[in-house]
């Protein structure tokens, strides 16, 4: 673990620490967020390879899909990023424009999946899942 490293020398007696503005903005329990647009397209299009690698792995095995989905949803990236799309919408249209040919393997990617596991309960709970997030 890290030492701290104060920030700003410790403030007079009888007066209240002033908040370090650094320590304020940092996200708490390690928390991704993204800066920049950019940032989040990235990290979206990494996501939607890392869905086709699960889909690969998986193949028409329901059980191995729905842990692969599960394991995507826990990703703190993926909750990351629907909160950033919520608070940019314009983002989520880089991301699609962006993200054209990705989406159009990850289609076919993932039809013989879903085509086996589609009343699969378990795949079907690790999708509301990875959506919720």
């Amino acid at each position: 673990m890290k030492p701290a490293t104060p920030s700003a020398a410790p403030a007079p007696a009888g007066e209240p620490a002033k908040a370090d503005p650094a320590a304020a903005a940092a996200p708490a329990g390690g928390a991704v967020t993204f800066a920049s647009d950019d940032e989040y397209v990235a990290a979206s299009k990494a996501a939607v390879g890392q869905f086709m690698e699960v889909l690969k792995a998986a193949g028409t095995d329901c059980d191995k899909l729905a842990k692969g989905i599960n394991d995507l949803a826990a990703d703190p990236k993926v909750a990351a990023a629907t909160a950033y799309e919520k608070a940019h919408p314009e983002a989520k249209k880089k991301f699609e424009e962006a993200a054209k040919a990705e989406t159009e393997a990850f289609e076919k990617a993932m039809e013989p999946a879903f085509k086996a596991c589609m009343d699969n309960e378990a795949v079907g709970a690790a999708i509301k899942k990875l959506s919720a997030e």
